[in-house]
This record gives C-alpha cells, sequence and structure tokens, in this order.
C-alpha cells in the first residue's frame, strides 16, 4: 500500500489535488480510500482559536483513520497528515499556549509517525493568487495573517524529500502529482 500526503495552508487546493487525483488513479484500475481533513469533525475549537485538546484530538485520530482505511487500499491519500499538527500545535502556543508536556507529546507523536508516509506533497500558492480564491466557508480563517503564518511553517516542516507543487494551475498541479506518484508504485 502506497500512502500519500499533502499538505499546505488552506485554500491552497490540495482537497481539489487529492479528489482529482483519486479519479485518475480510480481510472487506472487502483483501489483509492481518502482520509479528508479531520478537523471539520472535531469536537474542540478550530483554526485561530484551536487548543490543545485539538490538536491530540486530530493527531490520534488521524493515526487511527489511516491505520483503518489503509489495509482496504492500493493507495491511500491523506489531506492534511499528521505532520500539519507541527505547525498548528505553534498557532495554539501563539494564541492560548500550551505546556512543555503537551508539546512534547504531540512532537512525539508527529515524528513517530511522519515517517509512515511514502510520498509527500507541499502544495503552496502564491499570496497574491491565494488573496483572489473564494475560500470563505465560515470555518477556515480568511485572515491574510494566518495564512502567512501557516504557510511559513509548512514549509518549515516539510520533510525531506517532498515534492513541492506550486497550485498556480489545477490541471497542471494535478498532472504533476499524477506522474509522481505513477513513478512511486
Amino acid at each position: 500500500m502506497l500512502k500519500i500526503a499533502f499538505t499546505g495552508a488552506q485554500g491552497v487546493g490540495k482537497t481539489t489535488i487529492v479528489e482529482a487525483l483519486k479519479s485518475k488513479l480510480v481510472a487506472d484500475g487502483k483501489k483509492v480510500e481518502v482520509l479528508p481533513e479531520l478537523i471539520r469533525d472535531c469536537p474542540y475549537p478550530a483554526d485561530t482559536e484551536s487548543t490543545f485538546n485539538t490538536q491530540l484530538w486530530v493527531s490520534s485520530h488521524t493515526i487511527m483513520r489511516e491505520t483503518d482505511i489503509a489495509g482496504d487500499a492500493d493507495i491511500l491519500l491523506v489531506d492534511r497528515p499528521i505532520t500539519d499538527i507541527a505547525v498548528y500545535k505553534e498557532l495554539v502556543k501563539a494564541n492560548k499556549g500550551m505546556s512543555d508536556a503537551q508539546d512534547l507529546l504531540l512532537t512525539g507523536m508527529i515524528d513517530s509517525w511522519k515517517g509512515t508516509y511514502d510520498v509527500f506533497f507541499h502544495i503552496t500558492v502564491p499570496l497574491e493568487q491565494w488573496k483572489t480564491r473564494e475560500i470563505d466557508d465560515g470555518f477556515r480563517s480568511t485572515d491574510e495573517g494566518v495564512y502567512t503564518f501557516l504557510a511559513e511553517g509548512f514549509a518549515k516542516v516539510v520533510p525531506d524529500g517532498h515534492h513541492h507543487i506550486e497550485n498556480i494551475t489545477l490541471e497542471e498541479s494535478i498532472n504533476n502529482a499524477y506522474t509522481i506518484v505513477k513513478a512511486a508504485m
């Protein structure tokens, strides 16, 4: 089973790329499962109101859900892997605070799980293009400062050997991801 992670700030096109990539791989006869972004299911506050409990819930549920669905697929596409917690926990520390023990727990979970991804995509868009996108879904922050904080954070936590896709044209981004995944199979 090939496990593929997609990371990046909100509104850069991760989910759209994941869904399009799934369609292409299914058309190739592959059994593909998608683990969607879990934060919308979290009972704790999200985004800029996020707390340690939010990040612990998302981390543990990401690991559990990946484990549950991985055995049923040739390919697992993960929209927002556990490595994203490394960035969101910094947002929590900046806004709400987090104890050293809580930080250490989350860091340990991230570090022990991040090596389970076979292919890792970091999706970005230039700020000026991001500002033109329709991302106000009432859930994610549309604040430019939050976007910049997250985008800079994701650039710092992506693992060595990741694939960077600057999502300027969706078709090109999907085709680039597809080419890389096909090579990894």
